[in-house]
């Protein structure tokens, strides 16, 4: 029997010391840690969890105590991630402690050699100080955050007591006295109900009697941001909200003060005052604590307005040109302004950033992560025509009010954005063209030379006239319409190219100038009617661009005030015996008197708008 009790302990023993040397082997091997290696300690809030060894290869120890402490202390604070988050595990052959995503430390073979154990043992002693420390540090958090009692909450809650306890008569309940209470409370709560919502009536009649003074009004430089309506609009509805918690206020107070009267229902009563008083302090303190906060943002909105006032008066005196610098056009003025201003306006946003409210948290950097993944996936296209449209500034391809041309598409520029450029054309048709688009293609620019070099713009045409019209004939007419012609200028005067010699006809080229490129088509079409006028003037028949007649027997093409009064259609030659007996027999009429019916002519013949004549001159 003896034998058996000590067989017992014996065992009891044993199995008491195979759970224990665990925990006693990992309290030896922390003693030897924190005694027997050299290094710079990991202080997080003054306290020294373990020690980063020396002479290791990577990052320094400094740095490298310095960052496990930041990463401690960040998991510290964040109340809403539980202790139990933190792990021990391997990551690319490499054990390392973390939660989540975010990696606090790694522990590498050489370290562990130091400590004399392995990576794994080494990484479970760091979660464990870790973990103590987080526990330690939260319950400090959670005690200095419990909002002192003030004078006027030792009063409120005094006077709440006080209330409590009116239904309680010698330590015991008073149930007339409890339904008389709630009596009382009840008329109070439909008295005080009907005040709000009176009291919110009128105030509501108020501001809608007085938006029609027009003082209400929101005005910057002159510009109405919010008007009288408006702005009654939003005065009224923040007074109904704030009605609405003031009656919610009294529908808790009631409440709570219903349940106090009654012992099974006073913990109830105490608890939502309890909880109520709690959250408010707790938003009051941390409004209180976020005040500097909002000193630092209110300081960068401050400067940054002004950054933003003192570039807009610089630019704007630089497009008035009172202000100038070489190589700097006034034209860049503007779109250099909004790029400086873009430019300010983000570096207000990255400087304050940190101080928004819940920067650093989990669903603040989602947030930021989904926003970066839609503007990566979405701006391509709007990011090719930004970069496009700032080139196509700075290189002054063209301006607002501009003629040009770019694929096949003519007329003034009539708006010139980041992303695309609006182009009205003769038929009073907008067509937007990106900007990616202008910078791959070619741009005709009708006003840049007589605006940047004083060169004015060529407007040509090309016209055929026959053989037999003297050049000097076809010069004068061109000099006579081109006079009459407005927006022509006499100075260069225009030219007469010659260009082809063709089969039946001589081909043309007519070089006029003017300062007004956007009135192209206007001028052209006045030029070539008085062309026209005077060639008829001067009795020389256009025989282009398509046109063809048999001048045998054919009435000319000359207007009648520009025919002989005597004029008749010339008849058929028919030459039977060729050059024999050189007879002429007419038929059709007597011989015409106009000089262009000596012989015989025919011109180029048009055929589905095909440019190159084609030969129908008989021989005979």
């Amino acid at each position: 029997m003896r034998k058996s009790w000590q067989a017992l302990v014996a065992l009891a023993l044993i199995s008491f010391l195979i759970v224990l040397a665990p925990t006693l082997a990992q309290a030896q091997l922390q003693d030897t840690l924190d005694s027997q290696i050299q290094g710079v300690p990991v202080v997080v809030d003054g306290k020294s969890l373990f020690v980063i060894p020396e002479n290791l290869p990577g990052i320094s120890p400094d740095r490298r105590s310095q960052k496990i402490a930041e990463q401690v202390e960040l998991f510290a604070k964040d109340t809403l991630i539980p202790i139990d988050s933190l792990q021990v595990g391997e990551l690319g052959g490499t054990m390392v402690i973390f939660y989540g995503s975010t990696i606090i430390t790694e522990i590498t073979e050489a370290e562990a050699q130091v400590a004399k154990t392995t990576p794994r043992e080494l990484g479970y002693i760091y979660l464990q100080k870790i973990q103590e420390f987080v526990r330690q540090y939260r319950e400090k958090l959670r005690l200095e955050g419990q909002p002192k009692k003030t004078s006027a909450d030792n009063w409120f809650q005094q006077t709440w007591e006080t209330i409590s306890s009116l239904t309680i008569n010698d330590n015991r309940l008073d149930y007339r006295l409890a339904i008389a209470y709630t009596i009382i409370a009840t008329l109070i709560f439909i008295f005080l109900s009907f005040l709000i919502k009176t009291s919110s009536r009128k105030i509501a009649q108020f501001i809608r009697s007085h938006s029609e003074y027009n003082y209400l009004a929101i005005k910057f430089k002159g510009t109405t941001i919010f008007d009288d309506e408006q702005v009654s609009h939003i005065i009224l509805k923040l007074f109904q909200r704030i009605f609405a918690i003031i009656h919610l206020v009294n529908i808790g107070i009631y409440i709570a003060l219903i349940l106090s009267f009654f012992p099974w229902t006073r913990k109830i009563g105490a608890k939502i005052i309890e909880y109520s008083t709690l959250a408010f302090n707790k938003a009051l303190a941390s409004f209180i604590n976020y005040v500097p906060n909002l000193f630092v943002i209110g300081l960068i909105v401050f400067f940054s307005y002004y950054a933003l006032r003192f570039s807009k008066f610089i630019f704007t005196e630089i497009s008035k040109e009172r202000i100038s610098f070489p190589g700097f056009y006034a034209e860049w003025a503007e779109p250099t302004y909004r790029l400086v201003e873009v430019g300010i306006i983000a570096l207000a946003l990255v400087m304050g950033a940190p101080y928004f409210p819940g920067f650093g948290s989990p669903a603040f950097q989602g947030v930021s992560l989904f926003l970066g993944v839609l503007f990566s996936l979405g701006s391509s296209a709007a990011l090719s025509n930004a970069v496009a449209g700032i080139i196509l500034i700075y290189t002054r391809a063209f301006q607002i009010g501009d003629r040009i041309e770019a694929e096949d598409t003519q007329g003034d520029v009539i708006e010139k954005t980041l992303l695309v450029t609006r182009i009205l054309t003769d038929d009073n048709v907008i067509v937007t063209l990106p900007n990616s688009n202008l910078l791959s293609t070619r741009i005709f620019n009708y006003n840049a030379p007589m605006r940047d070099h004083n060169i004015p713009v060529a407007l040509t045409i090309q016209v055929n006239f026959g053989y037999d019209v003297p050049w000097q004939k076809v010069a004068e007419a061109v000099k006579a319409a081109s006079q009459k012609t407005p927006y022509i200028l006499q100075d260069p005067p225009a030219k007469l190219l010659h260009l082809e010699l063709n089969e039946f006809s001589v081909k043309y080229e007519i070089e006029t100038y003017t300062e007004q490129p956007s009135k192209k088509e206007d001028i052209l079409s006045e030029f070539q009617k008085y062309l026209r006028d005077a060639c008829n003037d001067a009795g020389i028949e256009i025989l282009s661009p398509h046109y063809a007649a048999v001048r045998d027997g054919n009435r000319s093409t000359l207007p009648e005030n520009s025919l002989p009064k005597n004029y008749k259609n010339r008849g058929f030659q028919i030459h039977p015996l060729g050059n024999l007996f050189q007879i002429d027999m007419q038929w059709g009429g007597d011989r015409p008197h106009h000089p262009t019916q000596n012989q015989p002519r025919s011109s180029s013949e048009s055929t589905n708008g095909n440019h190159n004549p084609q030969n129908s001159q008989d021989p005979s």
